[in-house]
């Protein structure tokens, strides 16, 4: 991970305009982002086209709303029947604590100092 977030940032450090330089610092920060991310609050939207389609997804335990968009078509959301913790929040703990641990060293040891 460590080289990618290199290149990345050398890249951005070579950027010609703000584009690119906003492009490879998103790109480092959706790793971030995809350590952090909450897959407790997903949500499952079908597309339903049939009155028996539709139907069978409100009887469902975890139907949560609908939406109707067309006389002929509607938004159904449903809450995930199964939640899967694959994502590694430990890293981006981590990494906020780590950073944080940082700022408070910088802004005690040089920023007060002065």
């Amino acid at each position: 991970l460590r080289p990618y977030i290199l290149f990345n940032t050398d890249l951005r450090a070579k950027a010609k305009n703000k584009f690119q330089t906003t492009f490879y610092k998103d790109l480092v920060n959706s790793v971030f982002r995809k350590t952090m991310e909450c897959v407790r609050n997903r949500r499952d939207i079908r597309l339903v086209t049939k009155e028996t389609q539709f139907l069978k997804l409100v009887n469902r335990s975890n139907f949560k709303n609908r939406i109707i968009i067309d006389e002929n078509l509607i938004s159904v959301e449903l809450g995930k029947e199964k939640v899967v913790f694959n994502k590694p929040i430990y890293v981006g703990f981590s990494v906020l604590d780590l950073s944080k641990t940082k700022m408070y060293d910088f802004h005690y040891s040089v920023m007060r100092r002065k």
